[in-house]
Parts: structure tokens; sequence; C-alpha cells
């Protein structure tokens, strides 16, 4: 990251034509270079105005509303100016060239919401959800971002270094008089500290791990013999006909993916070849990719035909797949009464051909994968990084050892010295004394106009 200071400019949309297109600027020159683009002085800060905006050569670009945002009351903490133009990205191109020729620098990624954080307006866990918000896959992750960006997660952090806070207190109060008798109350407040501090930690790693949950798509993959209809059933769960058709069994050989969103959350769906044994070479493949898909997917739907029902070979190759991940569904159950039950419970029948009972096995679908967070008491749920758990777990090694000492009677310098090191990695999820390599590594992968 270059100098901070520089005044800044990129687009804040993404490339290609449409209704609006947005360019930023932020920095100690972005007023005074937008009234010389767009005549006379702008209004005060936040109210749009309606400018004919020009280039660095006085051509008309475009009209459109053009908005000042005074520092520090800005999304990067310093004078910011947006211009909405149309969305040509010939327009937007020259207008981003007219500033630089002002003496503008073109944005690195992620540098307005980094100057944002230099500025404090956010800490560096809300910097990351920013680029979470951005990237997030379906609704369930989008909705965990939010609450990070809102600052909950942030929130969460303080309290747990409160509660170490407070511990510390105590333990360094016995420190300082360790040649008297430790007194009663000291003693039952340390305590009372370290056991609110695991509470508050441990509720912050369940919900960590289940918000990096939601940076897994979730994999459902359809097993079953050679012609039961398994393609059938990908293609009406995909909604196009992207798997091939015929009776000729066999006929599925590659592994066939694609993503669905199921009531706003996106699954992978994977088709492949029927298990059965084989002559043919390419058959014989398919089946192996098939298998080593098993061995990753959240969940193996094994499709029967009704008109058959529960074969030997079916129970054989149902039996080899974990009881944990496994659903059977009987598909073709226009053509014949469907089995009501198998190993595992009821099972869903379904008509691929007709599309009858697809809506009841996507329910199904969903509440095995667990795919709504309000239904699994997931409300607090924080879309985690790798950062904030390695953090976290770092947090609850040193938390375990400051209340093994407190237990066993040790030394209070000890203790306190445990307890200021399980406050580190907290300060490091929020940025504090940040370096500049963490940071580089944070917002490189932002997009640039963010």
């Amino acid at each position: 990251m270059r100098a901070h200071g520089a005044t800044i400019v990129a687009p804040a949309t993404p490339a290609g034509t449409g209704a609006i297109g947005v360019v930023r600027v932020s920095g100690p020159e972005s007023r005074r270079w937008a009234t010389r683009l767009a005549p006379p002085r702008l209004p005060p800060s936040g109210r749009p105005v309606l400018r004919l905006v020009r280039d660095a050569a006085g051509e008309p670009l475009d009209r459109g509303l053009v908005i000042f945002f005074r520092g520090p009351h800005s999304y990067t903490g310093e004078d910011l100016v947006e211009f909405h133009l149309h969305a040509n990205p010939i327009l937007l191109e020259r207008l981003v060239e007219a500033l630089v020729l002002l003496g503008g620098r073109p944005a690195e990624p992620g540098e307005f919401t980094r100057r944002a954080f230099v500025n404090g307006k956010i800490d560096l866990a809300q910097a990351e959800a920013v680029a979470d918000l951005i990237e997030a896959r379906d609704r369930a992750a989008a909705r965990a971002a939010l609450r990070s960006l809102d600052g909950e997660f942030s929130r969460r952090v303080h309290a747990l270094d409160a509660a170490l806070r407070e511990a510390r207190v105590c333990a360094e109060a016995d420190l300082d008089f360790s040649d008297q008798e430790i007194d009663a109350d000291l003693a039952e407040g340390l305590r009372r500290a370290l056991t609110g501090a695991r509470r508050v930690l441990e509720d912050l790693r369940r919900d960590g791990r289940r918000g990096e949950n939601l940076r897994k798509e979730p994999r459902v993959l359809l097993l079953g013999r050679p012609n039961v209809g398994k393609s059938s059933l990908f293609n009406r769960l995909v909604g196009e006909e992207r798997a091939i058709v015929t009776a000729v069994p066999g006929t599925t050989r590659d592994l066939l993916e694609a993503d669905v969103l199921w009531e706003g959350v996106r699954v992978r769906l994977c088709d492949g070849a029927g298990l059965r044994t084989s002559d043919d070479a390419a058959e014989r493949e398919g089946v192996a990719r098939v298998r080593q898909e098993a061995s990753r997917a959240d969940l193996l739907v094994y499709v029967l035909d009704a008109s058959t029902g529960w074969t030997e070979d079916d129970r054989r190759q149902y039996h080899l797949l974990e009881r944990s991940r496994r659903l059977a569904v009987a598909n073709k159950a226009d053509l014949h009464p469907p089995p009501t039950e198998g190993e595992d419970g009821p099972v869903p029948a379904v008509s691929a051909l007709r599309g009858e009972g697809l809506a009841s096995l996507i329910a199904t679908l969903r509440a095995r994968l667990v795919l709504d967070p309000v239904a699994a008491g997931e409300e607090g749920v924080y879309l985690a990084r790798r950062r904030h758990l390695s953090a976290l777990d770092e947090t609850a090694d040193h938390l375990a050892r400051a209340r093994a000492l407190a237990q066993e009677g040790g030394e209070a310098d000890l203790l306190a010295e445990e307890i200021r090191w399980a406050q580190k990695p907290l300060a490091a999820i929020l940025g504090e004394d940040a370096d500049g390599r963490l940071l580089d590594d944070v917002f490189h992968r932002f997009c640039i106009g963010k």
C-alpha cells in the first residue's frame, strides 16, 4: 500500500453497461477536484446534486449525481466524493482519467476500506466482513456477513476481552498482596471471571465453526444403479437439461455438477455413472469418479427404482454408504407405488418424469444439510475466517492454562501472564497493532473500488 494521504480514485461498480456507474474519490483533494469537473461548489455533506460532469479538457461527459461526504463522517473517514453517472465504461474511464490528470492515484484493491480501518471507522473484522458480504454465495452467508459488518462479532470479542481483563485484574491484585493471606472474595472473583470468560469464548468458537461452514458450498451426490432415473432427477433439480437421459443403462460417464439455489442457499448438486460392474473402460472410470466424489460429499442421495423396490444390489450399495450422510429416494413413483420404509426410516417418493414430490424432497434435503440457520438456532452465527478461529483457539489454550493455575493455587504472576497472552489473539482479530503484512493479506483480495 502506498503512502496514506494521497487522493485516490476508482470505479466502485463492476465493469460493463448498466443503469448507474459510480466513481469514488477519497482524500484531501476530492472536493476541490469534484468542484472543478462538476462546478459550481458542492453542497453540504451527504446532499446529492445533479450536475453536468466534464472531463479534464472541459468536454461534457454526462449529467449525473455528485455527492460529497465530509470526513470523518464518510466511509473512509476522510473527504470523499461519489459521481453517479450512466454505466457506460467509456464515460467512467474518461472520468477516472480526468481525476488522475488532476493528480489522483488509481486506488489499489481494498484501499477505500483499508482507509476506513486506518481512520478508525471500522475494525479489521468488520473490514473483512465487507468482502465477505460482497462475495457471499447465498442468503445465509450474506446474513452472517452482515452481522459481522454491523459489529456483532467485534462486540462479542470485546466482551471476551473485558472478561479476561477482569480476571487479570484479580490475578494482579493477588500479585500485589502476595505477602498477605489471599482474600477469599478476590479468589472467588478470579474464579468467576475465568468461568465467564470461558463461557463467552466457547460460544464464540461454536458460532465461528458454524460460520466457517457457511463458506463451504454443501455437496449433494446422486447415487444408484444405472437407469433408475438419476439423470432425470438431476435435470429436474437443476431446472435444465444438463444430463443426457436415455433408456440405455450406463449413459452417464462423466461427473456432472451444477449450482442450485434452494430458498436462497446455494448447493452443489452432482450426478455420475450408475453403480455397477462393467467391462466398458469409460464406464468403469465414471464409477471410480463417483466413488471418489462420495468420499467428500455432504449428503449421498441413493436413488431407487420404485418399480423394483429395494434390490439386493441396492441394499449392498446402500450399506457401503456412511449412515449419517445417506438418504434413500424412490424415483418413478408415477409408475409404481414406491417403498415407504427403508433402513433409515421413511423413503421420500418422487417422479422425475412428472416433477412430482420435488418440493418435499428439497425440503428434506435442506433439513438434512441444516441449511436454515434460524431453524438450527444459528441467528448469532458470524461468517468466520480461518484466522479468527486460529486466534480463538490460541486464546482457549492460554485460558485453559490460566484456569489450571488458578485451581492448583499457582503463582499469581504466571497466572496473570497466561491471561495476558490469552488477550493478545483477540487484539489481532480486531486489527489492533496489525502489521503491514497482515493488512496486505486481508485487503489485496478486495475489489478495486471497495
